[in-house]
Order: structure tokens, then sequence, then C-alpha cells
């Protein structure tokens, strides 16, 4: 009978809410991180990668010039923006099948999306390559368009297996993993750099190779663990009705998951090359990354473990306000602080990291700071838009921010000619329609706006007495950008320690943390 049952599941179609009767098929073993262990391991990972990535930037951009970083932007930007859409944001949907079957049939269809796509931009490549190198005035586009399909079928696949990998919990795998495309990312830019092959080729080749890292990782993982399963899972027709349950994702998720890097690091950096010039794209670059630097160390952990967390909590309990409240002071106090030390040090701040000629990085990152700050809230809250099948609002919002920014980088860039208005355009448009954002999410989620209003007041608060013994220090004190820099460290311990009265979560972890290097000694 458990035989005969077992057949009948195999043959049977999907049921209207697209379940499958897995009968004996075991499902996928999950890993033994809960939500709070999984933003410890990305975050740990991401803290040992951005570490790295800090500890080497001195030594990289005193190798590698603005006109070098800028030209490989170009180029990367391009990558990114093909990348994100070839899997046709399938693999975005892999979190919401309450079975790992469907979730398989998802995987296998975003890899053969990720082949195809990535095969056909080859003839792309081949009759535009030249022309679109010419138009953003970025030579290495042309020297290296050959790299283009290579890199977008490595973004694809890893965008894939990472989801595949965070349904199932692997956290401390992927926080690993994450930790080596870094390494590899520094050591061969400074390996380069040290026999002076210091061109934006190096830095073309470099990315594409980090890149390779974690795909080839956890490709590896998914062969050795889960390829039984996948290939028992998979059946044509499967596949076929996932793709059509799932048809929002590459209709609409597919515009907002290209509308969101457009307005951070694919749009800027094309539109301020192609009107002035290389060098500026190259400050911009590097005012981004420093700028973004404390939602990479923690707050991209939070995104990806609340969107798991956040799809099984709503199919358990069809609600996730009480997830958010929890979650949303966690991003604020972690971004907070560090985005105001940027909006008032900036130029102090990026002299001492990279040395003086990218000063002017520091001032595009004090006009950043304000957007950066909203946008490190934003970004995170926006899973939820595809776990409450909001998809049509979330494109509306990315669509009205590359506009309006798109609007800024023309009047400043074309019209005025003048790099920081471009920019300060560029932010006010992304700070107003972020900050519309996360209301919408909150309002949807069933939160209430106290969720935000209470945190911001008090972790404000909080920073006060840092930002003022720094501010002290620089404008009173007359101390150099060094001093500058030592004292905001310093002063920077008073905000630590109120985070860790305040936050049980952020206190748990420090003790555990402690605890396992006491274990160790």
């Amino acid at each position: 009978m458990k035989l005969m049952a077992h057949r009948l599941c195999q043959s049977k179609a999907p049921d209207k809410q697209g379940a499958y009767c897995t009968g004996s098929m075991p499902t996928v073993p999950k890993g033994p991180d809960s939500f709070a262990g999984g933003v410890a391991a990305l975050g740990g990972g991401a803290m040992v990668a951005h570490l790295v990535a800090f500890a080497s930037a001195p030594v990289i951009h005193r190798l590698f010039g603005p006109e070098a970083f800028g030209q490989a932007t170009v180029f990367i930007c391009l990558l990114t923006f093909a990348g994100i859409v070839v899997s046709l944001r399938y693999e975005a949907a892999l979190m919401l099948p309450a079975n790992d079957a469907e979730a398989a049939n998802l995987l296998v269809l975003a890899c053969l999306a990720v082949t195809i796509l990535s095969g056909a931009s080859c003839l792309v490549v081949g009759l535009f390559g030249d022309a679109v190198a010419k138009s953003f005035n970025a030579e290495v586009v042309g020297q290296y368009k050959w790299l283009l399909p290579v890199g977008i079928f490595v973004a694809g696949l890893g965008l894939s297996l990472r989801a595949w990998s965070t349904r199932h919990r692997h956290f401390r795998r992927l926080g690993l993993l994450s930790a080596a495309e870094t390494s590899v990312l520094s050591a061969a830019r400074i390996t380069a750099g040290a026999v002076r092959f210091v061109g934006p080729g190096c830095l073309v080749i470099t990315y594409v190779v980090a890149r390779a890292v974690p795909a080839g990782g956890l490709l590896i993982k998914l062969v050795q663990h889960d390829l039984g399963f996948v290939i028992r899972a998979c059946r044509w027709r499967r596949m076929t009705h996932v793709a059509r349950r799932y048809i929002r994702f590459p209709l609409l998720d597919s515009f907002s998951a290209l509308l969101g890097p457009l307005s951070y690091t694919i749009v800027p950096p094309l539109l301020l090359g192609a009107s002035l010039g290389s060098v500026v794209v190259g400050h911009y670059s590097r005012a981004l990354l420093l700028g973004q630097l404390p939602f990479l160390l923690l707050g991209r952990a939070i995104e990806q473990t609340f969107y798991q967390k956040a799809a099984a909590e709503y199919a358990d309990k069809g609600h996730v306000g009480e997830l958010i409240q929890q979650v949303l002071p966690r991003l604020i106090w972690i971004t907070l602080l560090p985005m105001a030390w940027v909006g008032i040090f900036g130029p102090d701040i990026f002299q001492v990291v990279l040395g003086r000629p990218w000063a002017q990085a520091g001032l595009y990152a004090q006009l950043l700071a304000g957007w950066l700050f909203l946008a490190g809230l934003a970004i995170p809250l926006t899973g939820l838009i595809r776990v409450l099948d909001r998809l049509g609002y979330g494109l509306l919002f990315h669509a009205a921010r590359v506009a309006m920014q798109i609007a800024g980088l023309i009047v400043g860039g074309w019209v005025l000619a003048d790099p920081f208005m471009a920019i300060l355009l560029l932010a006010l448009a992304g700070a107003l329609v972020d900050g519309l954002l996360c209301l919408y999410v909150l309002n949807i989620a069933g939160a209430k706006l106290t969720a935000a209003g209470k945190p911001l007041l008090r972790y404000t608060l909080y920073a006060v007495p840092a930002l003022v013994i720094a501010f002290v220090a620089k404008w009173v004190g007359g101390l150099s950008a060094v001093g500058v820099v030592v004292v905001m460290l310093a002063a920077s311990g008073s905000y630590v320690v109120l985070i860790l009265r305040h936050d049980r979560w952020a206190r748990s972890k420090v003790s555990e943390v402690i605890g396992r290097l006491r274990w160790r000694r």
C-alpha cells in the first residue's frame, strides 16, 4: 500500500495551492542556526570580510588611482545589472514554498535561466560591447568585454545557490564564503599591484575571480549534500507549474531588483562617467563603498536571515508585525552613529583610510550619508514586500527613486556640470523615496510607527556624547585628521556601552563571543 501511495504521489499534479504530495521523499536537512544565530554567523563572516577589505584598502588605494577604479566601476555596473536578473528572479522566491520539493524545482529553473541567458549575452557583448565602452568613457569595457558573460553566469549562479543555502539556514557556510571572497579579492589586488599590474583591467579580472569563490563553494556543497534530493524532486511538470505560480517574480520583482541597484551602484556611475568623467566615478564608488560599510557588516546579515524568518513566520502565523519590531531597532543602532560620523567627518576619515588623494570621496560621502542611513533601513525591510505579495507597490517605489535620481544626475551632471550638486540631488531623491518606503513597509506589516520613532530618538540621544566629543576635538582643539579619527573611535565606546545596556540580544552575542574566546584559551 505504501508503495502504491508513493507512486500515486509521484504522478499527482500540483494542487490549487501548488503543494506536492512528496510521499516518502525526505526534506533537505536544515542548518542549526536560529534567526539570532544566523545574524551572528552571517554578520561574523561579513565582519571578517570587511575588516580584511578595510585593512587592505590603504594599500590597494595607494596602488590604484581614481581613474582605474572609475573605469572598473563602469564594467562592474554592467555586470551587476545583468547578473541580478539573469535568473529571472526565481531564486528570490525560494523562501516561499512550503515544501522543499517545490523549492528544488525553483532552484533548477533559476539555474537553467542563468545558463541560457548568460550564453545569450555573448551575442549582445559581441554586437554592442565597443559602443557601450565608448558611450561611458570606459575603455576597459571594450578590452575585457568577453569577461562579461563569464561574470554574469558566476553572479547569477551564486545568487541562486545562496538563496538555496539561506532557505536551509546554512548561515555559517555563507559567512565563511563571504570572508573567503573578500580575502581572495584583496590578496589578488595587492599581489597584482606589487608587480605593477595596476590598470583597471586588473580590478576587473580580480573582481570576477573573487565572485567565483562563493559560487564555486556553494556548488560543491550542493553536489555533495543536496543534489540527489534535487534530482528526485525535479519534474518538468512541476517546473512549469512553479514557473507559472511565481510568474510575478520575473514580471515584477525582476524590475524591482534591477531598479534597486540602479539607484545605488549602476545609474550614478554610468551617468557621472558619461557627463563628468571616470575620476568622479572613482571617488563616488569609494564614497558609496565606505558609506555602506556599517550596513554591509551586519545589516546585510540581518537582511538575509530576516527574509528567511519572515517568510517562515508569515506562513506559520499569518503576520510579521512582532518580528519587524524586533529587527528595526537593531538596524537603526547599527547604522546611526557610523552615518553620523561620515556625515560630519567624511573627508578626515577618507584621508586617513585611503590617503590624501581620496579626500574628495569623503566630501561625496558627506552628501550621501543621510540617504545611506535610510537605505540601510529600507533594503532589509523590502523583503516583506515579497513575503506579503506587494510586488507591484515595490516596483513603484523603486521606479520613482530611479526616475528622480536620473533627473537629479542630469541636472547636476549635464546642466550644471557640478559633481557635488549631482550627488546632492541624487542623495535627496533617494532619501525621500526610501523614507516613504520604510513607512509603507511598517504599515503593511501591521507594525506601529513607534517601532521606528522611539528607537530612532533613543539611539540619537545615545550618539550625542560621542558626536560632541569629536566635534570639540576637531573645531576647538584643532586636531589633525588622524587625531580626529582616533578621538572618534575612542568616543564611540560610550555609544557601544549604552547599546549593550539596552539591547539584550547584542549583550548576549558579546557574552557568547567572550565565552568562546575564554574556552579556547
